[in-house]
């Protein structure tokens, strides 16, 4: 089942026709993608720790929509991710959510330790088109400073 594929933690097909069959199966409203999107895991097993309070805290000073996907249906979850034109989010399952931008458009994937590991999830971004960079935000390796520079950084570009 398409849909259940779709909701795995990690994408189970990560090639360019999967990608176009699901496009092609739910296309979303033409519009043009306008809205900066922040997914958060706080209080979920897999959040930022204290980073995750302070890039949510940046965030929301900039006005960035904070979504929870898991409280949209269907249909809104694919219109907000369609109409996205930059997702900031937390890596995870949401990440699934990159099916339905718009070719060309951008995410920042922030990891709490690490970055993609597995060929799946590589194959899966490169196939939809999404202009993607990670940024891991083990503040052992990184200062706060330079974490929220980078969001920044993101958010400008």
């Amino acid at each position: 089942n398409v849909e259940i594929a779709i909701l795995t933690s990690v994408p189970e097909f990560a090639m360019d026709d999967e990608i176009r069959l699901l496009r092609s199966k739910w296309p979303p409203k033409e519009s043009q993608p306008q809205s900066i999107v922040y997914v958060s895991r706080e209080g979920q097993n897999r959040d930022l720790g204290g980073m995750g309070k302070e890039v949510t805290k940046y965030l929301l000073s900039k006005k960035v929509q904070m979504v929870d996907p898991s409280k949209l249906d269907w249909g809104e979850e694919i219109s907000l991710f369609a109409n996205t034109s930059k997702l900031i989010l937390v890596n995870g399952s949401s990440v699934a959510n990159l099916v339905w931008m718009k070719e060309g458009t951008s995410a920042l994937i922030l990891f709490d330790f690490r970055d993609f590991s597995t060929q799946i999830e590589k194959s899966f971004i490169k196939s939809t088109g999404i202009r993607t960079l990670s940024l891991n935000v083990d503040d052992t390796k990184n200062s706060e400073a330079d974490i929220l520079n980078h969001v920044a950084t993101f958010l400008d570009a």
